[in-house]
């Protein structure tokens, strides 16, 4: 547990008396993160940046959050600060949503339910894919046109190098890895870039009491990518869902609830799927989940599984 970063009753009570939103209030704890800790305060969300390298997606997302709003059913934020005059962290307020995490009912749903919910975030994803990405582009410094083979190869190599530096892998296995994003780089010239939300893994969307799509959260998630950058997260999840649930919720992952997510995807979203040797390129970019994860937990098993997984394809 984090205990590190958690926010005294004092320190919440502070904010909230600073912006006015409740004198005393009542609070509870909903998230204990490396990145982020979230709380319900009476009726808002309080959501705190705990990770200082955090704080640029922190910004973004808090951008996303004004700049999508009426057009995606998102969160909007009535107190964002970054100043870190009250508080030394990143935070920001937003009324709480009379929703849960769609993972925490998945297994209570059936496939008609699911199939609708797909359908009802298929559509809130391409209207972010169409969001101007120069917009957003020009308010953090990015490019709005990257080179996608050349931006993902580079970010492959990178994470390679930490990984050498912190020897966390053999030399034998490291030059496998380099041979293999050499080999199939090339899968990466076809590209159609959007603003997109790649991180769609259930929980970062909200579902009713009546199973049904209501709020997408959570959008530190997003990248001037290619559209079908996201295939990596819900191929992942349709395999083993249980690496996107709490020890509390992993009971119910059963593979046969999620198994049919990339079918609802190609039908509501066919475009994701317009790529030649998509295969591969979906096996780069879980490469590079792996990777990624390897340099905060070398010694997972189930990343050193996936990552012979795809050097063997």
């Amino acid at each position: 547990m984090n205990t590190a970063n958690f926010l005294t009753t004092e320190q919440i009570t502070a904010i909230f008396r600073q912006h006015d939103l409740a004198q005393n209030p009542f609070i509870s704890r909903l998230t204990t993160g490396f990145t982020n800790e979230v709380y319900a305060v009476d009726r808002y969300i309080l959501k705190v940046c705990v990770n200082t390298t955090n704080e640029p997606n922190f910004e973004r997302e808090t951008f996303l959050y004004q700049a999508l709003y009426g057009q995606v059913p998102i969160p909007r934020p009535v107190v964002a600060d970054t100043s870190k005059t009250l508080l030394n962290k990143f935070y920001m307020i937003y009324p709480k949503i009379e929703a849960e995490p769609a993972g925490q009912r998945w297994h209570l749903l059936d496939d008609c339910q699911r199939k609708k919910f797909i359908e009802d975030l298929c559509r809130q994803l391409r209207r972010i894919d169409h969001f101007p990405r120069a917009k957003y582009a020009r308010q953090f410094g990015l490019n709005p046109n990257p080179v996608w083979k050349d931006e993902t190869v580079n970010g492959l190599f990178r994470a390679l190098s930490t990984i050498q530096e912190k020897g966390i892998l053999p030399e034998v296995t490291r030059k496998d890895i380099a041979k293999y994003i050499q080999e199939t780089a090339s899968v990466l010239e076809a590209q159609h870039l959007g603003l997109v939300f790649w991180d769609v893994q259930l929980d970062n969307m909200l579902i009713n009491t009546r199973n049904r799509f209501t709020t997408l959260i959570d959008l530190e998630g997003v990248s001037i990518a290619s559209i079908d950058y996201r295939l990596s997260i819900v191929r992942i999840m349709s395999e083993r869902p249980h690496l996107f649930m709490s020890v509390e919720m992993e009971s119910y992952a059963a593979v046969d609830d999620y198994q049919r997510l990339l079918e609802w995807y190609g039908e509501f979203y066919p475009e994701l799927f317009d790529f030649p040797d998509l295969e591969k390129r979906i096996d780069l970019y879980e490469l590079g989940d792996v990777l990624h994860h390897l340099v905060d937990w070398p010694t997972t098993k189930q990343l050193h599984d996936r990552l012979a997984r795809i050097l063997a394809r």
